[in-house]
């Protein structure tokens, strides 16, 4: 035979573990998602910083012209003394 007030108890005593619980699994859910969204965004800046690197590199190069690989290979410029 049960008592007439454990059903009441039963179900007090199941949301005092579903709530705190779901929250807790909800925060960790939503750090997950933080940290692979924060990780997506740092590799996409990594490859543009890359990329614009790169891409200064080449229009220094081109901008330099010819001029650049007829320069003396000792590091000295050419020119009046």
């Amino acid at each position: 035979m049960t008592a007439p007030g454990s059903h009441l108890l039963q179900v007090l005593f199941s949301l005092l573990l579903v709530i705190p619980s779901s929250y807790v699994l909800g925060r960790v859910h939503q750090w997950y998602i933080h940290c692979l969204r924060r990780d997506a965004a740092f590799r996409t800046g990594y490859d543009h910083a890359s990329h614009s690197m790169f891409d200064l590199a080449r229009r220094r190069s081109a901008a330099m012209g010819p001029a650049a690989d007829a320069a003396p290979a000792g590091g000295e410029e050419a020119g009046p003394p």
